[in-house]
């Protein structure tokens, strides 16, 4: 296939793009030149920011694949600039467009949150679900097929976010390890079992919106951590704390990431994935994940805290005020 990938170059686009070249397919990647722009010297590099002008597109592509479009006229302009020039439009949403406060399971049809009003351009957490609904609700006007991809949390390496390597990193210092004690259930997917299903999903003429989530078994947040902990260090210690004790000492998702602090955020990972399991989403043994998402972080960032976590400093306070 000949295909068009917007962004391309962290995270989600940088192992989609990975991946179509090894299968040997014929990629062109359009981004701005600021962030690893030095990848994939095999691929076409088309140098443009996609909210200001997008006239350098001016090739033809069997499918365009949308990792970066986050509010509706960066949407607007690309279908614009390829009318007639791409056949499927491939778009990475989220499974942040559905109302948190749904209660049940959450297949494609679950109720969205509205589009912004009056409309905005600001992407705050308040405002990030809206757009990318608005952006969803902008294809309708693509003249070819739509896939629309919802992920939720994804782990693997080049994580930018640097939400998950915390796990791993902190599991690798050992010792006594604060860990929400929480029903909360989680669902995630590898990045390479989701851009790979991405581009299988490519090559049929599947249509409609796919949840691209890990299968809804409802694993808990402890039972990621703790399969994390056996295997990067059995020896730690994983100390459980109420969440409740941890909302009252004002502690969110930046501090123990991947926990959704309170109820307010509850059914936002009881998501239905069976459309997605039907057109082949698979999911690789979490074991590998933790390998080599850590396997990553130790060759790139050594010794590095990730971003997002507890400081030692701050973990050894809440531990002697709770354990």
């Amino acid at each position: 296939m000949r295909l068009l990938v917007l962004g391309g170059t962290q995270f989600v686009g940088r192992h989609l793009v990975a991946e179509a070249l090894r299968r040997g397919h014929e990629v062109s990647l359009f981004h701005r030149g600021r962030t690893n722009a030095d990848l994939f010297p095999e691929a076409e590099h088309i140098l443009g920011d996609r909210l200001e002008d997008v006239s350098a597109l001016t090739g033809t592509w069997d499918a365009v694949v949308d990792v970066s479009a986050y509010v509706p006229r960066a949407v607007d302009m690309m279908m614009s600039q390829l009318a007639g020039r791409a056949s499927t439009y491939q778009f990475v949403s989220t499974i942040s467009v559905y109302e948190p406060e749904f209660t049940g399971l959450m297949d494609e049809n679950a109720p969205r949150v509205p589009a912004p009003e009056p409309p905005t351009e600001e992407i705050t957490p308040m405002t990030y679900g809206a757009l990318k609904t608005a952006c969803e609700d902008a294809l309708d006007a693509w003249n070819g097929p739509v896939q629309i991809v919802r992920p939720g949390l994804i782990i693997g390496s080049h994580d930018a976010t640097e939400r998950y390597p915390y796990w791993p990193w902190r599991m690798q210092r050992g010792g006594d390890v604060l860990v929400p004690e929480t029903r909360q259930p989680i669902q995630w997917v590898d990045a390479r079992d989701l851009t790979g299903w991405m581009l299988d999903l490519l090559s049929t003429d599947a249509t409609r919106p796919f949840n691209a989530v890990g299968p809804y078994d409802f694993t808990t947040l402890p039972d990621l951590v703790k399969a994390t902990r056996d295997v990067v260090n059995p020896s730690a210690n994983l100390v459980m704390v109420p969440e409740a004790d941890l909302i009252a000492a004002e502690l969110g998702g930046a501090d123990l990431p991947f926990w959704f602090a309170g109820a307010g955020r509850a059914g936002i990972m009881q998501v239905n994935s069976d459309r997605a399991q039907a057109h082949g989403l698979r999911y690789r043994p979490v074991a590998e994940s933790v390998h080599d998402t850590l396997t990553w972080w130790n060759e790139t960032r050594g010794e590095a805290k990730p971003k997002n976590g507890l400081t030692p400093e701050r973990e050894a306070e809440l531990l002697a005020r709770f354990a």
